[in-house]
């Protein structure tokens, strides 16, 4: 099974705040935990400890399972209201995907790998599906993402930003030169869009294999003709045919910018590093002061 490493960042530090409000009065009529007005039960908790044990070795005391237990009643709180509800066939139906997708031998030799059982996994995706579902909502929106940030995190941790005219391409090569007719005729269809293009392409027997996308390269470092080609041709615009090793290719033009080829490649990543980070101190905060919004009390 797998969990992504916001999933997992947040788990472990929801579990781990310390903002629990404490109380040394002795347990009341089988009330060892209150969240705003809902209860739980020492029932609850003896079954909870029980069922999370069951074949497994997890070291944990009472106050920590009671801790998981407020912890879930605070999520399943704020997720009522946002609208979010997590029901058991829900569950069953993501248990039995994950069996489905990794074998039942695989997925039970990874239970007792990571010291879980079925009740764990099924607490733990309880967990991590209510974090991710508000996480969403709380983000939504939420973190912006500059220019000046992208290309800041490259040169401080990738390298220096050498922007020069680029251009990107598409190659096609057609299968024999009696169709370049044809080719030029779907190419010159105003009306359609290049996805349509080039299924009409594939679906004519029109060209020898899949269009070929070159990347982000300097047009000086083309050879002259097709140099010569690209310089006044607009995005979308074909240019060809044009004689390689006698073979009839074309190459369409899918963008024009001044920038960096390898900042471009990485730029991806960069976003999603960025995003991660700021997501993480923000759902940090944010679920901090839900916390601090509510009332807990830990009755052991």
């Amino acid at each position: 099974m797998k969990f992504n490493y916001l999933t997992f960042f947040l788990i472990l530090t929801f579990f781990t705040l310390t903002n629990d409000c404490k109380s040394n009065a002795k347990i009341t009529e089988g009330i060892v935990g209150v969240v705003n007005d809902e209860i739980i039960l020492l029932t609850e908790l003896e079954n909870h400890i029980i069922q999370s044990k069951k074949n497994t070795k997890l070291d944990k005391d009472r106050d920590e399972f009671l801790k998981e237990l407020i912890d879930l009643k605070i999520l399943e709180i704020q997720g009522k209201r946002m609208g979010i509800i997590l029901t058991n066939e829900k569950l069953d139906e993501i248990v039995t995907e994950i069996i489905k997708n990794n074998g039942e031998k695989k997925f039970n030799e990874e239970l007792a790998k990571s010291n879980r059982n079925i009740y764990r996994l099924r607490f733990e995706l309880t967990i991590q599906m209510l974090q991710e579902n508000i996480s969403r909502v709380v983000l939504k929106n939420k973190i912006i993402i500059s220019e000046k940030e992208i290309e800041e995190y490259y040169e401080k941790n990738i390298g220096i930003i050498k922007k020069q005219n680029l251009i990107r391409m598409l190659n096609i090569r057609a299968k024999d030169k009696e169709f370049i007719d044809e080719i030029l005729d779907i190419f010159n269809n105003s009306e359609d869009k290049l996805d349509i293009k080039l299924v009409k392409l594939e679906e004519g027997g029109y060209i020898k294999d899949k269009p070929k996308d070159l990347g982000y390269v300097n047009p000086k470092e083309l050879s002259s003709v097709i140099y010569d080609e690209t310089i006044n041709s607009k995005i979308g615009e074909a240019i060809g045919p044009i004689k390689i090793q006698d073979e009839a290719s074309f190459f369409v033009i899918l963008d024009k910018t001044y920038s960096d080829a390898s900042f471009i490649m990485a730029k991806e990543d960069i976003i999603n590093t960025i995003y991660k980070n700021k997501s993480i101190k923000l759902l940090d905060s944010w679920f901090s002061d839900l916390r601090k919004s509510m009332y807990i009390s830990q009755r052991l």
